[in-house]
């Protein structure tokens, strides 16, 4: 079988740790979650953006780069939780319109994410999942999590989605397939799930036989 790496991004609360569980389980494909839990600066960052912003940014860098050349190097097909490219499209764009990184830091930061990404092998297929912003809201209140999002505001998510749609208009990295989530319940619903991975299976094999 052919070896693929799809990679997922979306705003939060969008469902990409879902949906990678779910295709991952159904296409026996290697799942590598974005890191969270083990996160050293993610309950800083929320509890003060200003302060811990850039030294997230970098952490993701990193950390980032390292999984997707792990999951490039692995014989088996790979889904990831988030993308490289959204941190500096994104999030890190994001946190300099907001004021929260300096524009000498922001600077610097492009400069190495640039050099980082060009590295990297691209990956097959970009899922992106959008879904209105006031589904995003109410499942992140859902959550619970002891530091989930502190200090994200419903603007800032609107910002995000903002800097998302700008993004993938223009992203040309891999082909890209756009999923919207409030209507697609791959958890509960079999039918949805076999629609979803089928239309992966066909892109990646379209993109490999370009290739």
């Amino acid at each position: 079988m052919t070896k693929h790496l799809v990679v997922v991004a979306g705003n939060l609360g969008t469902g990409k740790t879902a949906l990678v569980e779910q295709v991952g389980e159904c296409l026996n494909w290697h799942i590598v979650y974005e890191s969270v839990i083990d996160n050293p600066y993610l309950a800083d960052f929320y509890a003060n953006m200003s302060t811990w912003a850039f030294h997230l940014q970098v952490y993701f860098l990193g950390h980032r780069a390292k999984q997707h050349l792990q999951a490039a190097a692995m014989r088996q097909s790979a889904i990831m939780d988030r993308s490289i490219y959204e941190d500096a499209n994104v999030f890190a764009r994001a946190l300099h319109h907001l004021g929260h990184i300096t524009e000498r830091d922001y600077s610097s930061y492009l400069q190495v994410f640039d050099v980082v990404v060009r590295s990297l092998p691209p990956p097959d297929l970009l899922i992106y999942l959008k879904a209105p912003l006031r589904v995003l809201v109410q499942r992140i209140q859902m959550r619970g999590l002891e530091f989930d999002y502190r200090g994200i505001t419903e603007e800032y998510l609107a910002l995000i989605d903002s800097f998302y749609e700008e993004w993938i208009q223009v992203f040309d990295i891999c082909p890209v397939l756009t999923i919207d989530t409030e209507n697609s319940d791959y958890v509960n619903d079999t039918g949805c799930l076999e629609i979803i991975v089928g239309n992966i299976l066909r892109m990646v094999a379209k993109e490999e036989a370009i290739r």
